[in-house]
């Protein structure tokens, strides 16, 4: 819920903005005697470039390292789960997921007469991850 648009928060107390309230003030009927707190935000230009700019600090690490897993090779760890997974899926199974995995990443589909070993040494890590993720799944 929330009141966007000039002049709608003129003169409310934000202390008491209640969802009840919310509810009342935008419908004009009653509210069902909910209790919780409405965060007003502040959605000014200045406010977003701040909002984004402590966003992007805050997530740095992680969007540097999800850049990182994109191009390093899949880890050892990795590749030993997939070969039993393999085993376990069956060729067909493995071709639709390696190919699902792969798509839209730098790593090309696999070949009709490229092995498994070395269709499986050409993963990176996040591509592993989600063809993993295709082979445990039902």
């Amino acid at each position: 819920m929330a009141l966007v648009g000039p002049g709608l928060t003129e003169g409310v107390d934000e202390s008491a903005l209640t969802a009840n309230a919310l509810w009342e003030a935008v419908t004009g009927k009653p509210g069902e005697g909910w209790v919780e707190t409405v965060h007003v935000m502040d959605r000014s230009e200045a406010a977003e470039k701040k909002r984004k700019a402590d966003n992007d600090a805050a997530y740095a690490d992680r969007r540097e390292r999800a850049a990182k897993s994109k191009t390093e090779p899949a880890t050892a760890a990795q590749l030993k789960y997939l070969n039993t997974l393999v085993a376990k899926a069956g060729r067909e199974r493995f071709d639709t997921a390696f190919n699902k995995a792969v798509k839209g990443t730098g790593v090309a589909p696999r070949g009709e007469d490229e092995k498994t070993q070395a269709a499986l040494g050409r993963l990176t890590k996040a591509a592993a991850r989600k063809l993993i993720t295709a082979l445990v799944g039902p």
